[in-house]
């Protein structure tokens, strides 16, 4: 008997996991939208979920191991989701905190950079819309891959915490999005390329206040499609020159 209840501890302790912990993210949009090219694939088994950026991820899984989940993503890979990535659902949680708020059946949190995609954030002082150096390096290096690809695109999201009303928040909103878009324009990004849209307060990240005040640049393909940091670097190798 005691040894039975032993096993049992030791069994669900941790030291076994028969969760499904791997899932596949085939593609990232920012438009609720469902895509064309996730039509055509007549792939069974896709589900979407939102991030708190309001990123539309496209997923198959979950799966056991990641060796399954790896499986998957090669035959992803052959199909043209090239961006097609494994996620341990297990490091979701962590990014987030438990109980993880946004860990629900229809809401992901994703980690800024930690999933491979080209979103980056440049965050404000509370009523301000000044960019800090931190926020100028983060700008810059957008603008250069944007320059390197002229194919992609950008989307921005100008949000605010809620400590102001309705109408305050959506004009700092705007003014961040100005300011980012400004000195874009200064690193040789024209307009055309851009494609702003306010929040306001309507997306809070949950926390600290302070995340919430925030500009999100996410780089798009000429598909609509969040581009990959692996695809970006890949495509400016290409370009380099070769050694003597």
């Amino acid at each position: 008997m005691i040894r039975s209840i032993l096993f049992l501890i030791f069994l669900f302790s941790g030291h076994f996991s028969f969760g499904q912990n791997f899932r596949v993210v085939i593609a990232t949009y920012t438009t609720d939208e469902l895509p064309s090219v996730i039509k055509e694939a007549n792939i069974s088994g896709i589900f979407r979920k939102v991030d708190q950026n309001r990123l539309y991820h496209y997923y198959l899984g979950d799966y056991y191991t990641e060796m399954d989940a790896e499986e998957v993503r090669v035959k992803m890979l052959m199909k043209g989701f090239i961006d097609a990535k494994v996620i341990d659902l297990e490091e979701q949680k962590l990014w987030c905190g438990a109980p993880c708020p946004y860990f629900r059946d229809d809401y992901v949190y994703n980690h800024i950079g930690a999933d491979g995609l080209m979103v980056g954030s440049v965050f404000f002082l509370r009523g301000g819309s000044r960019i800090s150096k931190i926020g100028t390096t983060t700008i810059y290096e957008f603008a250069k891959v944007l320059k390197e690809h002229p194919d992609f695109r950008l989307h921005l999201g100008g949000h605010a915490d809620k400590s102001g009303s309705y109408r305050a928040n959506i004009i700092i909103a705007d003014a961040r999005l100005r300011a980012v878009m400004s000195l874009l324009e200064k690193y040789g990004i024209v307009s055309e390329k851009v494609a702003p849209l306010i929040f306001g307060a309507g997306v809070p990240l949950g926390g600290d206040k302070k995340y919430d005040r925030r500009v999100v640049l996410t780089i798009l393909d000429s598909s609509g499609q969040v581009v990959s940091r692996n695809r970006a670097t890949m495509v400016r190798t290409t370009h380099a020159p070769a050694r003597k």
